[in-house]
This record gives C-alpha cells, structure tokens and sequence, in this order.
C-alpha cells in the first residue's frame, strides 16, 4: 500500500485542502478559508439534512497563542493608563481617577483571563479544547495518507483529520475503511511509526480481532483501556486516557431502513474524560460525512 508521509507538526498547509466539494447524487459542499479560520460543511443523506459547521477566529501569527490575546490587550491597556495619568499630572480630576480605575479593572481581568480559562478547563474534563500534552509517553508523531484513494478522497480525509485534531479533545486519529487502513495522523504509538506506517497500522488492527467496528465506542479512561483489546494494541500509545471508536455511517438509517458503514474512524486522546457528549457528536458528524465521501466512490 502506497502512502503519502509527512513528520513533525501537522497542520492545514501539508496537505492542501478543498475550496468547494463537486455536487454529487447525495449532495455534499465543504469550504475552506485558512487566514480567517472558517470552515463549513453541509451534506444530505437521503431525506435527511445534516448541517456541520465550525468556526474559529485567530491572529495568524506564527508562534502566538490566540488564547492570549485578552492578557496582551490588558498589557496594552494598563500601559497606556499609566501614560496618560503620567501625562495629566496633577491636573486630573476626580472623573478621570474614577476612569482610570475602572479601566485597570478591566486591564487586569484581560491580563488574568487565559489562566482563569485554563484553570476551569481542567477542572471541568471534556469542556472546550485543551491543550495538547506536549510529550505523550508511548507516542510518535505521524501523518501517513493512502494512495489509493482518489484525490477527492483524499482532501476529504485530511480535512476530516485536521478539523478533528484541531477543534476536539483528541490527539491521535487513524481511519480505517473497507479493509484498508487509509489514515493515521497525529500523536499515535510507536508501534507504526516509520515509512510503512499504514500496513503497520492495519496489521495492529487486525490483530486485535476487533468484529464490532460497526458500534460506536468509547472508553473514557486508563482502566477501561486496560481491560480491552486496545491495551495490546500498538496504535494507541501507552500514555493515553481514552480511546473513541466511530463507525463511518450515516447520522441515522436511510429510506430502506438500514445503517450501512465503510470502516470506522479510530481517535485517540491523550488525556481521560477528554471528550463531552457535545464533541463525541460533532466526531460522528464528521464520519457521516466520510460516509457519503467512500460510499460513493470506491477506493482504487
């Protein structure tokens, strides 16, 4: 199986994602902006309309967190305070002193907001996106994409990959459909690491014996991987606290009745209790869409 590799750091730029998706039979429309951080998907299935959309302003710059943007305007702020008191003199009156101690209030709620936000995320477990843990024990970075799929195919799952990966509690992400492993991306074991990432991935996969790909999954903690089959499985590095198994289905049954699924998208997350109902939603959202992406078109 051919792939496609990419280390280090993974982001929107090492695999170019689509502008707009082709209308097919089951109509599906994706687009993309990468400065102001935008992204918005819609697809159909049958008679049912499924609207996913995602929304995230940043800065842009390199290197710079956008959480800390309040605690530099506050800097600012406070700064420029200072000068103007400076500048006043004694010629201030009490209008001003009240303004300007108003204004260090604000200053310092800015300058103390990315902590404080800090602080309540983890004291509330699967509220918001955290920050990834710098080094997961057992884990290498990898970015591995078949080269089987069609290139339609292939935009689909990197943006699938980088939406989940940027906007959900997960730091690991392996897709695997009709028989083949055509993903793996992110924080994953050591175990598949290297150039034959992919084959390495799905030998790790179905070695486990796993016959219920089809049922969605999810083991919240430590213990619960313990005591599964995802323990021995060298695609789940040993550091992490959950394990998210997605069928790639639709959202809910079709005219006929049935629920039908090309493979299962596999997360990982590196901290426990990482993923609240909101965002294990929104991942089966995103496999709904993989659905009609492979279900369509079959891979080369």
């Amino acid at each position: 199986m051919k792939a496609v590799l990419a280390s280090g750091s993974c982001s929107p730029c090492e695999h170019r994602l689509p502008r707009q998706s082709q209308m097919m039979t089951r109509s599906r429309y994706l687009s993309y902006h990468s400065q102001s951080g935008w992204r918005r998907v819609y697809a159909r299935a049958s008679n049912e309309d499924v609207e996913l959309a995602v929304f995230r302003f940043t800065l842009g710059i390199p290197g710079f967190d956008d959480a800390l943007i309040p605690r530099v305007v506050g800097v600012v702020g406070a700064c420029l305070l200072v000068a103007n008191h400076i500048i006043s003199g004694e010629s201030s009156g009490p209008s001003q002193t009240v303004t300007e101690v108003l204004g260090m209030v604000l200053a310092g709620v800015g300058i103390v907001a990315p902590t404080l936000q800090r602080t309540i995320e983890e004291s509330t477990p699967g509220k918001g996106r955290r920050a990834p843990v710098e080094d997961l024990e057992g884990s290498s970075n990898v970015f591995a994409i078949s080269e089987s799929m069609s290139e339609a195919q292939k935009e689909e799952a990197a943006w699938a990959s980088f939406a989940v990966l940027k906007n959900a509690n997960v730091c690991g992400m392996c897709l695997y459909i009709r028989g083949e492993m055509v993903l793996c991306r992110g924080a994953l074991g050591v175990a598949i690491q290297g150039k034959d990432c992919l084959n390495l991935a799905l030998k790790e996969y179905k070695r486990m014996g796993i016959e219920e790909a089809s049922h969605f999954r999810y083991l919240q903690s430590k213990a619960e991987i313990s005591s599964s089959k995802y323990s021995t499985c060298g695609i789940v590095p040993s550091g992490a606290g959950g394990v998210v198994q997605i069928p790639v289905s639709p959202l809910q049954t079709l005219a006929d009745g049935t629920l039908p699924d090309v493979g299962c998208m596999l997360l990982v997350c590196d901290r426990e209790r990482a993923m609240s109902a909101k965002e294990l939603a929104w991942c089966k959202s995103v496999a709904s869409k993989l659905y009609f992406a492979f279900e369509l078109n079959s891979i080369e």
